[in-house]
């Protein structure tokens, strides 16, 4: 079964698949255009991350709907509570770990958290509801917000966390395991300004108009502790103009002229294959796509 990002977006152009075209092509083809499929272990950084926006965007109910906290209950614990909600003893005792906890959490189409991740998702959402500077009345705003625009002839799409047109306001969630570095490695490590300048444009090109950025972050670990980050539209629209245009403008050009070259987007040098060994998608690239590049360094 293929990943429903990765069907979702077919032919659309995304913060995450933008980042993953400038990082290599070849990469790119691999992951959205090829579709090839490999295991890889969960991000957890990322669960986390979805986890709390759902319980921040949806409330409660929701979130249930979709997570469930695993209490880490023995089989024995399992088996006791699962006859005293009126199963059959017999079906129950015959039953291992993995059956039991399905049967337990009923978790079959929702997400497991660790008891950890769970206290911390909550100590999250509380540090965020009692903060009057993110303005969480979500008076005028839209919640989730998916925005559809078109760059040239490609189609671009992002959802945002919040967008208030009136305001012309852009405020976006992280979290963050080292909100001490949040700054310091903002585009370096996280790069979330190339995430949030592809929003911006995403904007400007719907709606017509610019908008100003508002990073809300909260840390993962206890006390949880929170700032309000903001872009300055000047280091947004340099990076417009220095990365996301670029990549959009060579992207367009690689489909025109059918060609998925091995160089960086913006820089035109060859990719650094070093760069992409630890990437889980890396053995695809020498052993199945080879022959469908155009690599610079094969033409010398």
């Amino acid at each position: 079964m293929l990943n429903p990002y990765i069907v979702a977006t077919d032919w659309i152009i995304t913060a995450s698949k933008i980042k993953t075209f400038i990082k290599s092509p070849e990469l790119y083809y691999v992951k959205f255009e090829n579709k090839l499929e490999i295991e890889e272990e969960d991000k957890r950084c990322f669960v986390v991350g979805s986890a709390f926006d759902t319980l921040v965007s949806y409330w409660h109910e929701a979130f249930l709907e979709k997570y469930y906290v695993d209490d880490w209950l023995v089989v024995d614990e399992l088996k006791q509570k699962l006859i005293a909600e009126g199963n059959d003893p017999d079906m129950i005792m015959k039953l291992k770990l993995p059956q039991l906890r399905a049967m337990y959490y009923n978790d079959a189409e929702r997400v497991r958290l660790t008891p950890a991740e769970g206290r911390d998702i909550m100590g999250m959402y509380r540090e965020v509801m009692r903060q009057p500077v993110c303005d969480l009345g979500n008076e005028g705003y839209l919640l989730q917000h998916r925005v559809d625009a078109e760059y040239k002839w490609v189609k671009v799409w992002g959802t945002l966390d919040r967008y208030h047109p009136e305001k012309k306001l852009i405020r976006d969630r992280k979290t963050s395991g080292r909100i001490d570095r949040f700054v310091y490695d903002i585009e370096n490590t996280f790069d979330y300004i190339l995430s949030m300048s592809f929003y911006f444009l995403l904007v400007y090109l719907n709606d017509k108009q610019e908008c100003d950025v508002i990073l809300d972050v909260v840390g993962k670990g206890s006390p949880y502790p929170y700032i309000g980050y903001e872009l300055h539209k000047k280091v947004l629209l340099q990076k417009i103009k220095d990365t996301v245009i670029p990549a959009l403008d060579f992207y367009i050009e690689c489909k025109r002229n059918n060609e998925r070259p091995a160089i960086n987007p913006i820089t035109k040098h060859p990719v650094d294959r070093m760069t992409l060994m630890n990437d889980p998608y890396y053995p695809y690239l020498e052993s199945v796509l080879c022959d469908w590049f155009i690599d610079p360094r094969d033409q010398m």
